[in-house]
């Protein structure tokens, strides 16, 4: 469970935000409030105390040698405790989560729960899924959509929620 002073290195997609907004109107407890729709680089990052703008600024150089990515979503995905959906293709956005872990190895995503190098995706609900069509089956129905990604965020969580920090446009 996220902790007040950890950070994360987010790839926005605000294409599915709708799609997000569907789900909470079913299920609001499904949904992380105040965050948007986003594919996770890195969390957990560096905790915000470490976060200086040399930080920062390695961040932004790695994200503006990337260029803009097009991806599509064309499904969801139902596990047994979230409901997602995977960038088509999930080449592009996991060379830069690559790179970005790369720069900071101490700092497994997920803290290593999911290994090395999990798969790209957008959570769309957390939690048990006991009716996942309630839940996937109106999201599928946006779906497919293309998304053009152009800004990777640096968020943090403060006592009063996630707050974004930095922006770095690819």
């Amino acid at each position: 469970m996220p902790q007040p002073g950890q950070t994360a290195v987010l790839l926005l997609v605000a294409e599915l935000d709708p799609v997000l907004a569907v789900i909470a109107g079913r299920r609001p407890d499904a949904v992380r409030p105040g965050i948007p729709a986003h594919l996770t680089l890195l969390y957990p990052f560096l905790p915000t105390t470490e976060v200086t703008e040399g930080v920062v600024d390695r961040c932004r150089a790695l994200s503006a040698g990337t260029g803009r990515l097009t991806c599509r979503f064309t499904r969801t995905h139902v596990g047994p405790t979230m409901i997602s959906t995977a960038p088509e293709p999930a080449g592009p956005v996991a060379a830069l989560a690559t790179a970005l872990r790369a720069q900071w190895p101490d700092h497994p995503p997920y803290g290593g729960r999911f290994g090395p190098d999990p798969e790209p995706h957008v959570t769309l609900a957390l939690g048990p899924v006991e009716d996942p069509g309630g839940i996937s089956g109106p999201a599928d129905t946006l779906l497919p959509i293309e998304a053009h990604l152009d800004t990777a965020v640096l968020v943090e969580l403060t006592g009063d929620g996630w707050r974004q920090r930095a922006t770095f446009p690819l």
